[in-house]
């Protein structure tokens, strides 16, 4: 069954509201999960939606919350987010860093008590379009499903440079560093933005990167730039219809009988 994913999207954010999420943390949560399954990576994608709700029962993730700034420096910040769900407050966090970065060049943001956050390259995004380099580690040196994502603008017309990856626990000295800094803050996930415009004439820096990316696909092997293919999958799954499995679609749709959301219709049904 294909499903098209404004549709599961929109599925999702009413699932997310019913039971008990505010509008901008179901649109963000949801934002996230469709992103993660249009890059092709479905461990953060609508799968999630049937956990996220046991957890919001459950009193595991808190509802409608406003983050709290610990403690703040021009660049640098420490921030509660109150138990909160991840690609909410994690997005509300990186909206802070880019804003601050634009104003002095580079802001960083350490965040305690949320959620998972869920796939990194959902925050690069935002980041990418203010002509920022970003990234964001969670629980690096601390967990088995270490999370690790690095973006970088290319400009229009190019596909964004994006890492997203999984980092084994302990195994590398970003993970280290990493970890010794959340022990002694308490907090789960690290993220932050750069403005590339602060450190040198942006045009100058796209037609570097440009340049680039032009001559590595002149020459006899054309490579695919980290995160070109999730890219590519995006804008083909975007107009196909995402694939559900007949499991994923009976979870979905007793979550949807539940709550007297009806399940959307498919594009196409095997």
């Amino acid at each position: 069954m294909k499903i098209k994913a404004v549709d599961l999207k929109d599925f999702s954010v009413a699932v997310l509201k019913a039971a008990g999420l505010s509008e901008e943390e179901a649109l963000h949560t949801a934002h996230s999960m469709g992103f993660a399954q249009l890059r092709g990576v479905e461990r953060y994608g609508f799968a999630d939606l049937p956990a996220y709700v046991g957890e919001i029962e459950s009193g595991m993730i808190r509802t409608n919350v406003r983050i709290e700034i610990v403690s703040e420096m021009p660049a640098a910040l420490l921030i509660d987010g109150k138990g909160g769900i991840g690609p909410f407050v994690c997005r509300k966090c990186m909206d802070m860093c880019i804003e601050r970065a634009r104003e002095n060049g580079s802001c960083t943001a350490v965040i305690r008590n949320v959620s998972a956050p869920g796939l990194g390259a959902y925050f690069a995004r935002y980041a990418m379009e203010k002509n920022c380099m970003t990234f964001l580690m969670s629980d690096c040196g601390r967990d088995e499903e270490a999370q690790a994502m690095f973006g970088l603008p290319t400009g229009k017309g190019y596909p964004p440079v994006i890492v997203d990856t999984d980092l084994p626990a302990g195994t590398e000295c970003v993970s280290e560093a990493f970890s010794l800094m959340l022990e002694g803050t308490e907090a789960e996930v690290f993220l932050g933005a750069v403005a590339l415009d602060r450190f040198m004439p942006y045009a100058d820096y796209l037609k570097n990167v440009q340049g680039m990316i032009g001559r590595m696909k002149s020459g006899d092997r054309v490579p695919l730039l980290p995160g070109e293919a999730q890219h590519n999958s995006f804008h083909i799954l975007n107009e196909s219809g995402i694939e559900v499995s007949k499991e994923l679609q009976e979870k979905l749709q007793e979550l949807g009988s539940r709550f007297g959301i009806p399940f959307p219709e498919p594009v196409w049904e095997s």
